[in-house]
């Protein structure tokens, strides 16, 4: 008999086919690391596909996505701090663990661009959460429209990120009349001012 209790949500993660067609088979959510909304709607086809071969329903599987958030009054502020996150030192000059705790290579890896992110977060960066409010609520939205019904957002060490992002871009949701979803949790309901 299986330990888990029939009503445990199963999360998948992984980037490979194999991983899609786990999660087309047995998962009831699908997390995807941040990506480009077309990269998405794709990865999302391939777990439905899985789904309707392993004889579930497709509509039944629900994806989430992970993604750094760096909203900030401009572009140019947002791309700066994230930045200034990543080439971040300690006081005798090494690369800072920083950033998500992950140990940062000395030199920045492929583009030129100085937003190289340490090895094995890109994912949170491809997503492109990353400019000013009304560029990242029409990421949001474009993420949304590609399939993703949960975003996974994460933050640099600005004490004021989370609640700005509460405020400037989840009150527009509001606003807008698309209610957040009863399954989130009370709490989060509650501090963001959307009732138990």
């Amino acid at each position: 008999s299986c330990p888990i209790g029939g009503g445990l949500s199963i999360f998948q993660n992984g980037n490979a086919q194999g991983a899609r067609e786990l999660a087309g088979s047995v998962a009831d959510w699908y997390v995807i690391d941040g990506q480009r909304p077309e990269v998405v709607s794709a990865r999302i086809g391939q777990v439905r596909e899985a789904a309707e071969r392993a004889g579930r329903d497709p509509r039944a599987i629900r994806f989430a996505l992970s993604g750094l958030v760096v909203m900030r009054s401009s572009d140019r502020s947002a791309h700066a701090d994230l930045r200034d996150a990543l080439h971040r030192r300690d006081g005798a000059g090494r690369p800072s663990r920083g950033w998500f705790g992950v140990d940062r290579p000395d030199a920045a890896r492929g583009a030129d661009d100085g937003l190289n992110a340490p090895e094995g977060t890109e994912g949170w960066l491809k997503s492109g959460l990353i400019g000013a409010e009304e560029r990242v609520a029409d990421r949001i939205a474009e993420l949304e429209s590609a399939g993703v019904d949960l975003l996974i957002a994460g933050f640099l060490d600005n004490p004021n990120d989370l609640p700005d992002f509460a405020e400037r871009v989840i009150a527009k949701w509001r606003v807008a009349a698309q209610p957040m979803p009863r399954s989130v949790d009370p709490a989060i309901r509650q501090a963001l001012g959307l009732g138990g």
